[in-house]
């Protein structure tokens, strides 16, 4: 099983101008905000995809989408999962990590223990050497 992390940036900042070409004053839209969010995902060695994890800025379920929001059906059908990193960055941390691997790592190895009747069978979790790991 390999794991990895990426940010995701869904707000592109800065240099983007809605003024006139030549102009001597022109601000920039979004150039001192990032929306930004981290999304874990991994790979099985049978190169099944799992759920991804997506962490955002946060300290309350208020950081995370709504349950209403669009798409959320197939996002919950996928098994994607939002945590808020309860920190003031979007990284991953020790506390979504171990989110991770409950929510995520252990339901999939489950199922596929049962698939293949080999119940108690080991899993082997490949990280990096980030040091939260």
């Amino acid at each position: 099983m390999d794991q990895m992390q990426m940010q995701m940036v869904f707000q592109m900042g800065g240099g983007y101008t809605f003024e006139v070409v030549g102009s001597s004053q022109v601000p920039t839209i979004g150039d001192e905000e990032k929306h930004a969010m981290t999304i874990v995902m991994a790979v099985s060695g049978s190169g099944d995809f799992l759920a991804l994890q997506g962490i955002l800025t946060g300290k309350t379920d208020q950081s995370t989408p709504s349950k209403d929001t669009y798409l959320q059906a197939e996002m919950d059908k996928l098994g994607f999962i939002f945590e808020y990193s309860d920190m003031t960055i979007y990284w991953s941390n020790m506390k979504t990590m171990k989110l991770w691997v409950t929510n995520i790592l252990v339901p999939y190895w489950k199922s596929k223990m049962m698939e293949f009747n080999v119940l108690g069978q080991e899993c082997i979790l490949q990280l990096d050497a980030w040091k939260v790991h």
